[in-house]
């Protein structure tokens, strides 16, 4: 085969740092659009974004030419630039270092899209901490060093 074809989707989830609630609604469409070009720019796509106050969830699509640690590193070193630049008030604003990022297949594309469609509304009854620990649980993943920080 003379071309090189790939389909690799990743649900990726990442907060503020110390979970402060600093993306209000007036941040939240240009935080998005802001990382939307950030992966155009390496060769990805954002294909859903949401959250809520104090985190992040992309489904995305990336380039076989980049990894996963590099592209979350640009988008929030990106992102957080972004609102430094536009939002003077929030200097503070900042993300964790670290992030969750999970596999999709192309059949569980529509059911990612509904997850974090319903991010808001999810997080009236579950907190981050337990998402987060039912989203590794459900994969798998051990918890492992200090957990899921505060």
């Amino acid at each position: 085969m003379a071309n090189t074809y790939t389909s690799l989707y990743y649900h990726l989830v990442f907060a503020t740092k110390r979970r402060i609630p600093m993306i209000t609604p007036d941040l939240e469409v240009g935080l998005y659009t802001c990382m939307r070009d950030v992966l155009r720019g390496r060769d990805g796509r954002l294909l859903k974004a949401g959250g809520t106050a104090d985190h992040v969830h992309l489904l995305v699509s990336l380039s076989k030419d980049v990894t996963v640690t590099s592209t979350l590193r640009d988008i929030k070193c990106n992102s957080s630039g972004w609102v430094h630049r536009m939002f003077l008030d929030r200097r503070s604003f900042a993300w964790q270092a670290g992030y969750g990022a999970f596999t999709v297949g192309d059949l569980g594309l529509g059911a990612v899209r509904r997850y974090i469609h319903r991010q808001k509304e999810h997080h009236r009854k579950t907190s981050l901490r337990e998402e987060l620990t039912g989203l590794l649980a459900e994969r798998d993943i051990e918890l492992g060093g200090d957990g899921i920080r505060d």
